[in-house]
């Protein structure tokens, strides 16, 4: 005889009780299990407890009902679906085989070669302090996040000559280098820098540390002075993205701005120009360089529209010939 379905969640939750869980995480498997067990019993999936092969289509259709009825995200499901599995474990011993899904990769939020210009413009022209312009290109130049540049002190940073750079990140830290157009800004902001007891590289104008929010203020301030919607994280991306492109070796970046190699594939999505010059390379074989086809072979290689081409005395060129292609290699003439 079937055990009723309440039983069985009385006993998951006599389960969950003794289990290492935090008392949340009870309360979230609890939540789920028992919509999950109310799903059951109003479809026809009530028997679905009987065997294992039961279990997991009951599993596969809660799944589409959560994606298609509710609408959920491909995160929300997954995460019930947990709780799911760990319910047939603890009442039948079941390692119930379910569907994983995933939100397709999206292309990061990176500045256009057009947006980095007006952005340039506005740094040059605008009245903008240098403080705002050294921060706003130290970050788009490095790849620095918000909060490793609102963490910089002025001991990690090094402008000599010899070899700029800056120690970004926590411990152990990593080495930035620093090109001529990082130096040049950092350089004068250093020197009209306030005299305070903060010892971070940016300051506020009362002198204090700025913090990350502070920044990201400034950096959304700069970018509507040009009419563009960006943040911090809009300028690393920009920044890891224009090395990526440039065909650096992903494990280098990776060095350089702390990214994880393996999300470094995101900052890789081909641009609307690199897509359009791609699909315009692709055009048809010149006819008139490749050579002409005879007259009286020309039957085999047209379709039925022969007699709608217009009339020709002597050739006609694989163009206007409409050829089937299967047939161009071995019908092609001096």
């Amino acid at each position: 005889m079937q055990e009723p379905l309440s039983a069985l969640v009385q006993r998951y939750e006599e389960v969950l009780a003794h289990s290492s869980f935090t008392s949340s995480s009870r309360k979230q498997y609890r939540s789920h299990v028992c919509t999950f067990v109310r799903w059951l019993s109003s479809t026809s999936n009530s028997n679905a407890l009987v065997d294992q092969k039961g279990a997991e289509q009951a599993a596969n259709a809660y799944s589409d009902y959560l994606r298609r009825d509710l609408l959920l995200e491909p995160g929300s499901v997954n995460s019930i679906l947990t709780c799911v599995n760990h319910f047939f474990r603890c009442v039948r011993s079941w390692q119930v085989s379910l569907p994983r899904w995933h939100a397709p990769r999206k292309a990061v939020r990176t500045l256009t070669e057009a947006e980095m210009l007006r952005l340039t413009v506005v740094l040059l022209v605008e009245n903008v302090s240098i403080r705002d312009r050294s921060l706003c290109v130290l970050l788009l130049l490095t790849g620095l996040r918000i909060g490793e540049c609102s963490d910089l002190d002025l001991c990690d940073i090094d402008l000599k000559e010899e070899n700029p750079h800056v120690l970004a990140g926590r411990k152990p830290q990593r080495l930035v280098p620093l090109n001529a157009t990082v130096v040049d800004y950092l350089s004068r902001w250093l020197t009209v820098r306030p005299k305070t007891a903060a010892t971070t590289l940016f300051t506020a104008s009362n002198g204090n540390c700025m913090s990350a929010d502070s920044i990201d203020q400034i950096v959304r301030k700069v970018g509507r002075m040009a009419h563009l919607d960006i943040s911090c994280q809009t300028l690393r991306n920009t920044c890891i993205a224009r090395l990526m492109r440039r065909g650096f070796d992903s494990m280098v970046v990776a060095e350089l701005t702390g990214a994880d190699p393996v999300t470094l594939k995101a900052y890789r999505q081909p641009t609307v120009f690199e897509s359009r010059s791609v699909m315009a390379s692709l055009v048809l074989p010149d006819a008139h360089s490749q050579g002409t086809v005879n007259q009286k072979v020309l039957p085999m290689l047209c379709e039925a529209s022969i007699p709608m081409l217009p009339p020709c005395n002597s050739t006609i060129s694989f163009a206007r010939a409409n050829p089937r292609p299967e047939l161009l290699p071995s019908l092609l003439l001096e």
